[in-house]
């Protein structure tokens, strides 16, 4: 019987592989779009919290990030992590 620490950790093992992958094809993409030296990052921790950290630890002047929201009523209201980097962040934030 697996312990669930251990799936756990698989989990997670899977999910930054996972990350690191959607990082490097964005890249791949920025490059094919004329980005002369697109970086990709993986981070761990609370989703807005990690973010505003990341983006003042590297001197950002400004935050992008995508808005959820699928149907009529949830296009008009900001995903639970943009609206947190918004209210959290002293740097300015572009939700698109």
């Amino acid at each position: 019987m697996i312990k669930v620490e251990d799936a756990a950790n698989v989990i997670d093992d899977v999910q930054r592989e996972y990350a690191k992958e959607i990082g490097e094809a964005a890249k791949a993409l920025a490059i094919e779009k004329g980005s002369k030296d697109p970086h990709a990052f993986v981070k761990r921790g609370p989703p807005a919290r990690t973010i505003v950290s990341f983006a003042k630890e590297h001197g950002a002047d400004l935050i992008v990030l995508g808005s959820r929201g699928t149907g009529d009523i949830e296009k008009f209201l900001l995903g639970s992590v943009s609206h947190k980097v918004t209210g959290m962040s002293d740097i300015p934030v572009l939700v698109v």
